[in-house]
C-alpha cells in the first residue's frame, strides 16, 4: 500500500470524517501555490490525515511512522506539528494543512497566499492544475528522464533546470517530477527561491548584495545527496512570504537512492561549485535535457 493511501485508511479507520478529509486532501494543491518546492510530501499527506483525530488516536501516529520507515527524528517532527497545526502552524506544511482545514470548515484565519486570497474573496475559483503532459510534451518528458535514467550514479541523480524570468523552469521542473513518479520513480523538488538570505542580511550588504545563498543550497542540499552524502537534507532555509528562517527545522531524509532531485533557478547551478560538488545547469528550452550529476 502507498503511504498515502495508508496514512487515509488509518485516519479513516480511527474516526476521521470522509467527507471533511476528501474536501482537505482535495484543498492542498491550492494551498500549496507558491510553496511546492519548500514542501515534503510525505509529512504534508501525513499531517492532513491525521491532524483532526482526537489526541488519543494521535498517540498511536509514532509507532504507524515507524512501522513504514520513517526516521526517529521525522517522526518527531510530526508529533509537534499534529499537536499545534490547527492553532499554532510553524513549518510550510503546517501552513498549508492548517488553511486547507480553515477553507474546508470555516474556522481560522488562513496565512498561505491562496488561502488569505480565497478567504477575502470567497467567490474565486481556485487555480486549475497543470494539466496532464499529452502528445509532444509527454514524448519530450519521456525522453529527458530516459536521458538522465541512463547516468548511473550510487547516490540520488541531482538535476538542475535553468533558464530565464519565466521561461517555464518550474513548469518542467514539476512535469519532470511528476512523471518520473508515474513511471514508478521518486522525486525531490528544490527551489532557490527557498535559499534566500534574510533582508535584515542583505541590507547588512547594501545595494548589489547577493540575494540567494549559495552556500546553503549545497551544503544543506546538493552534498547530502551528492557522492558520499548523508542523504539528510534540506529543501528550505528561509521562507520569503512569512519571514520565517526554516533553519531548525531536522533536516529531511529518504530511504532509498533511487530518488531524482529537481531543482529551478536563473542562473547556472555551475556557478556554485563548492567542495568539489558542482549542480549543473541547461536550458529549458526543449529538446536538450537537463545535464545530471
Amino acid at each position: 500500500m502507498r503511504e498515502d493511501d495508508h496514512f487515509v485508511a488509518t485516519a479513516l479507520q480511527h474516526g476521521a470524517d470522509a467527507d471533511v478529509l476528501q474536501r482537505v486532501l482535495d484543498q492542498l494543491p491550492a494551498m500549496s501555490i507558491g510553496y511546492e518546492p519548500a514542501l515534503r510530501p510525505e509529512l504534508l499527506r501525513a499531517l492532513a490525515c491525521f491532524a483532526d483525530l482526537t489526541a488519543e488516536a494521535r498517540s498511536g501516529v509514532p509507532a504507524g511512522l515507524a512501522a513504514i520507515g520513517w526516521y526517529g527524528e521525522d517522526i518527531q517532527e510530526a508529533v509537534e506539528a499534529l499537536s499545534r497545526v490547527r492553532t499554532d502552524p510553524r513549518t510550510p506544511e503546517e501552513w498549508v494543512v492548517h488553511d486547507a482545514y480553515a477553507i474546508v470548515t470555516g474556522v481560522g484565519r488562513c496565512v498561505t497566499p491562496w488561502g488569505v486570497h480565497l478567504q477575502t474573496h470567497p467567490d474565486a475559483y481556485p487555480p486549475r492544475p497543470n494539466p496532464t503532459a499529452a502528445g509532444d510534451r509527454l514524448v519530450m518528458l519521456d525522453a529527458i528522464l530516459n536521458r538522465i535514467a541512463g547516468v548511473r550514479r550510487d547516490h540520488p541523480m541531482r538535476v538542475a533546470v535553468d533558464g530565464g524570468t519565466a521561461a517555464g523552469k518550474t513548469s518542467l521542473a514539476q512535469e519532470l517530477a511528476g512523471r518520473h513518479v508515474e513511471r514508478g520513480g521518486a522525486a525531490i523538488r528544490a527551489s532557490f527561491d527557498f535559499f534566500k538570505i534574510p533582508p535584515q542580511e542583505r541590507a547588512r550588504q547594501g545595494f548589489g548584495g547577493r540575494v540567494f545563498d549559495s552556500h546553503s543550497l549545497i551544503k544543506e542540499l546538493l552534498q547530502p545527496l551528492g557522492p558520499g552524502g548523508s542523504r539528510r537534507y534540506r529543501v528550505a532555509t528561509y521562507d520569503s512570504w512569512m519571514g520565517r528562517s526554516l533553519r531548525e527545522r531536522p533536516p529531511f531524509g529518504h530511504r532509498t537512492r533511487q530518488w531524482l532531485l529537481l531543482t529551478a533557478r536563473s542562473s547556472p547551478l555551475t556557478h556554485c561549485s563548492h567542495g568539489g560538488t558542482s549542480g549543473y545547469s541547461s536550458r529549458s528550452t526543449p529538446p536538450w535535457p537537463p545535464n545530471a550529476t
